[in-house]
């Protein structure tokens, strides 16, 4: 008689990561349909298929798994938005995700639609240089990825800079690459005399300005464009921060945080958040949404841990402060450099 097999390691993680796919897609869809746009308030599911010309019954299907994952609540048959749902996925809402959402579905899941073939045949651009598309695409980007430094993270993060040394005595900050510039705006807020630059290509500052007068900032927030790899930044700072824009600059760190440096006052502060890689290169879990970029253009630019705290050492900064942040989209680094 044979051995029957004995038990071994669960297989619960691999079922898990293959249906992880199903709540993915019911999202994109409910996204892609407006379902979230018109629950609101408690419907019945013919009510929900009548508002989107759907099936009635496939629409009650989709609305029941829809409650299964926590996007939609269900009482007495009838369907209503989840909290969670109200805040980030109905259009209503200042902190709507549908645009981030897309960005991140369009750069980290499609690349990996044809994922054997890029792995048989390599990169679609071998060492093709990362130029992040279009100026149309810089501002799309910097606009869908606005909600993301709005309420949790630009909260955190302002709480952060406002607890350095002499903080109530800055007059000056930089906003490196800031897109959006929505963390000058929480930073500047939370200082009695603190006036920010906005530093980006002249599309992105066009978006930056948007947001600023939104916020009736005008007066202590200002833009300037260029490109921080090769046109002068300014002087007087006392806080440079950067918010994931270095990877840019990833084979040019030397030259760039000398010009920081240059750029600060005595004792000033240069803050960068990015990624960072452990386990060499295999976590933290956000890397995986670089994975479909990285297969295509051949093209690494990320940053292992301890990376850019580094090179502000080897540029003159006196001192630096790393801590590890979670963030909404993952783990991050924080660096705080000291001139």
């Amino acid at each position: 008689m044979r051995p029957l097999p004995t038990q071994g390691p669960s297989f619960t993680p691999l079922h898990d990561m293959l249906t992880a796919a199903i709540p993915a897609r019911l999202l994109q869809a409910g996204l892609a349909l407006g379902i979230f746009n018109v629950l609101g308030t408690f419907r019945t599911a013919g009510e929900v298929a009548a508002e989107l010309d759907a099936d009635a019954s496939n629409t009650r299907l989709v609305l029941d798994a829809l409650t299964n994952v926590g996007l939609i609540e269900k009482s007495e048959g009838r369907y209503q938005n989840s909290a969670l749902a109200n805040h980030y996925l109905s259009p209503d809402s200042k902190l709507y995700l549908e645009p981030l959402l897309a960005m991140i579905k369009r750069m980290s899941i499609d690349p990996l639609e044809h994922l054997e073939e890029r792995i048989r045949k390599g990169p679609l651009l071998p060492n093709a240089r990362d130029e992040s598309g279009s100026p149309c695409l810089w501002v799309e980007s910097a606009r869908a990825s606005a909600p993301w430094a709005l309420g949790e993270m630009g909260t955190c993060i302002a709480r952060i800079v406002s607890s350095l040394p002499g903080f109530s005595g800055f007059k000056k900050m930089l906003d490196l690459g800031g897109g959006h510039g929505l963390f000058t705006l929480y930073i500047v807020q939370a200082g009695e005399t603190l006036e920010g630059v906005v530093f980006d290509r002249a599309p992105v500052i066009a978006l930056a300005s948007e947001f600023i007068a939104s916020y009736d900032m005008g007066d202590s927030v200002t833009v300037m464009a260029g490109d921080y790899l090769t046109d002068d930044i300014g002087h007087g700072y006392d806080v440079v921060w950067a918010s994931a824009t270095l990877n840019n600059a990833k084979d040019n760190l030397p030259a760039l945080f000398s010009k920081i440096y240059d750029a600060l006052e005595p004792n000033g502060y240069f803050i960068s958040l990015h990624d960072g890689m452990t386990g060499e290169q295999t976590q933290p879990a956000m890397i995986l949404e670089w994975l479909g970029g990285l297969l295509s253009s051949g093209r690494d630019l990320r940053f292992e841990q301890g990376e850019v705290a580094e090179a502000m050492l080897t540029c003159g900064f006196r001192s630096v402060r790393s801590r590890t942040l979670k963030t909404p989209l993952g783990q991050m680094d924080l660096d705080i450099a000291q001139k």
